[in-house]
C-alpha cells in the first residue's frame, strides 16, 4: 500500500506513515488528533523493547554533556591537577597549552552530545552513526590525551594510564557500548526513518 500523504510504499495495514508519519486515514492523513507516533508505535505495533534507547537519550547523552562541560573547565583552569597545575605547568610548560586546547575539546564534544541526543529522540536516519562516532571520537580523544601527556611530560604511556585510571575506565566503558549498540540498534533501524 501507499501512503495517502507522501506517497512511498508502506507496510500494508499500517496505521502511519513511515516515513512522513502521516495518518493512513484517508478522510484525514494527519491522523486523530494529538502528537504523531514516533518509534515502535509509528508501525501500529508494540516493537522491541526501547529502554536502553531511553536511557541514551534522556540520561546517558545529557549527563556525558554536563560532565564533559565540568572536565573543560577543569582542564582550562588546571583544576585536574587538584592544586599543583602551577607546579606541573612550571615543569611542563607544554601541558597548559594541551590543556586548553583539550577543554574545548571537551565543551565541543558536549554540544555534539545534545546534537546526537536530539536526532536519536527524533528518529533520525543517519543519527544511530553519529552516536558510534560520537563514541569512537570519545576513544580517540582518551587515546590522544594519553601520548600528548606522554609526549610533553616522557612518562611512558603505561605509567600514564596507571596513573589516570579514569580514562583506560573511560575507553573500556565506550568500547562495551558500542559493541552492544550494534546489536540493539540492528534490531531497531527501521525506526530511524525521519
Amino acid at each position: 500500500m501507499n501512503c495517502v500523504n507522501c506517497g512511498k510504499e508502506i507496510q500494508d495495514g499500517a496505521g502511519f506513515c513511515a516515513y512522513c508519519g502521516a495518518g493512513q486515514n484517508a478522510e484525514n492523513p494527519q491522523g486523530a488528533a494529538g502528537p504523531v507516533p514516533r518509534g515502535p508505535e509509528l508501525y501500529g505495533q508494540p516493537g522491541p523493547p526501547m529502554k536502553w534507547y531511553k536511557f541514551i537519550i534522556y540520561f546517558q547523552l545529557f549527563a556525558f554533556a554536563v560532565l564533559t562541560v565540568v572536565d573543560g573547565v577543569r582542564y582550562m583552569n588546571g583544576m585536574i591537577y587538584e592544586g599543583y597545575a602551577r607546579q606541573v605547568y612550571l615543569m611542563y610548560p607544554g601541558m597548559q597549552t594541551m590543556d586548553v586546547i583539550f577543554g574545548i575539546f571537551c565543551f565541543l564534544m558536549a554540544g555534539y552530545a545534545i546534537y546526537v541526543r536530539q536526532g536519536l529522540a527524533n528518529f533520525k536516519a543517519a543519527s544511530v552513526k553519529q552516536y558510534y562516532a560520537f563514541l569512537i571520537v570519545g576513544i580517540a580523544y582518551s587515546l590522544l590525551y594519553i601520548a600528548v601527556v606522554s609526549g610533553v611530560t616522557g612518562v611512558p604511556i603505561g605509567s600514564v594510564l596507571r596513573m589516570d585510571a579514569g580514562i583506560t575506565a573511560n575507553i573500556g566503558i565506550r568500547v562495551g557500548i558500542i559493541f552492544a549498540n550494534i546489536t540493539y540498534f540492528k534490531k531497531r533501524g527501521h525506526l530511524f526513518v525521519n
